[in-house]
């Protein structure tokens, strides 16, 4: 009975953990395809094209790091399981989200300095 639970909490864990690494993936997707600068989804604009230095390479950036997150949640979900310890499933589930989001808002900012014409 307990390793029917068991499981029907890790599937349902890796349910949500997939969906959500899925739409990640696919906002990077999104952001490698688009054509026109794309923004950080923090409710700032995106910049237009001019006031880029390289908005192709800006997007692909952008893009990558995105899909990056996506497989970071799935393997922090996947390593969180394979601890079978509550403590390892906290570290790691709560670090696919903690860890990354301040990550990615640092290298968005490293983007704008380095893409962003003054």
């Amino acid at each position: 009975m307990k390793l029917e639970a068991n499981m029907a909490g890790y599937i349902i864990g890796l349910a949500v953990s997939g969906i959500t690494a899925v739409i990640m993936v696919a906002i990077g997707i999104s952001n490698l395809k688009s054509s026109s600068p794309v923004g950080f989804y923090t409710g700032e604009e995106p910049f237009k094209k001019e006031e880029l230095s390289d908005w192709k390479t800006w997007n692909k950036k952008h893009g990558w790091m995105w899909i990056f997150y996506g497989i970071f949640i799935v393997l922090g979900y996947g390593l969180g399981e394979l601890g079978k310890n509550d403590i390892w499933f906290l570290v790691f589930e709560l670090g696919s989200i903690i860890v990354p989001l301040p990550f990615m808002c640092w290298y968005h900012h490293r983007l704008i300095i380095k893409y962003h014409k003054k």
